[in-house]
């Protein structure tokens, strides 16, 4: 049942601002890290209200460019875990605009 509430709410979308990853050693882009793109959808969650206590896990960074997007997996207080998909929704420089979304 969690995983229907959940899919009716996030739209929210939350402003980060990160540094620069490198994919090869030849070219740099600007990218979410890592762990600053957990505490992003942990706070994007964290806002919905009413859903306890999150932890998200995200296997990868995050290329800040529109439309980019990558998975997490997000455990909530009483142990169920759920996939969403985090998705780069505006772009500029060092910083960018995501929303999650149920996968």
């Amino acid at each position: 049942m969690r995983n229907a509430a959940l899919s009716l709410s996030l739209a929210v979308g939350c402003v980060l601002f990160l540094s620069a990853c490198n994919f090869s050693m030849m070219v740099t882009e600007e990218c979410f890290g890592r762990a600053d793109l957990e505490r992003a959808v942990e706070h994007i969650l964290a806002e919905q209200g009413g859903w306890g206590t999150f932890m998200a896990q995200c296997p990868n960074t995050l290329r800040i460019r529109v439309a980019a997007a990558t998975r997490c997996t997000v455990q909530d207080g009483d142990g169920s875990v759920t996939e969403v998909t985090v998705v780069v929704t505006e772009a500029a420089g060092s910083r960018g605009r995501i929303t999650v979304k149920p996968a």
